[in-house]
């Protein structure tokens, strides 16, 4: 995770508000896959081990709740380090 990044481009994402009771829309502005011209400060770094060949296995970093400034841009990147190719996601969840 990185604070005060600085990108350009990429895919805007509209966040899904899963509290079913409320029809409050996400203030939170989001971008996929941008390019990314400085990651600015790493605030936290998580290794996430796997196996090899057949022994391969998931894994997870488990959950981690930061309070986050206001209008600061992030940068939350997962990173393969293999050179194989790996199926993977990132889950982040908010409260606004």
């Amino acid at each position: 995770i990185y604070e005060n990044c600085t990108s350009t481009g990429g895919t805007s994402f509209t966040p899904v508000n899963r509290n079913r009771n409320s029809a409050t829309t996400s203030n939170v502005a989001m971008v996929i896959n941008p390019t990314i011209t400085a990651t600015g400060t790493e605030i936290d770094g998580q290794l996430i081990p796997g196996g090899t060949g057949k022994k391969s296995s998931g894994s997870s970093a488990g959950s981690l709740e930061y309070v986050l400034k206001p209008l600061t841009n992030y940068l939350f990147r997962l990173t393969n380090v293999n050179g194989t190719d790996h199926a993977a996601s990132l889950q982040l969840e908010w409260y606004e």
